[in-house]
């Protein structure tokens, strides 16, 4: 696995993103946690302020 950029990361959150909105009502909490801690991620390896 190559390095993880924050173009791969916005690619995997678009596509986690857009299966959240198409998902069936189980499936997107599933989704919506891995969202999260993509985020939690981000936060930590690029300083963003959210």
């Amino acid at each position: 696995m190559g390095a993880i950029t924050k173009e791969k990361i916005e690619e995997t959150t678009g596509r986690l993103l857009s299966s959240f909105i198409t998902a069936p009502r189980d499936d997107s909490c599933e989704v919506l946690s891995l969202l999260i801690g993509i985020s939690l991620v981000i936060r930590k390896t690029d300083g963003l302020p959210f």
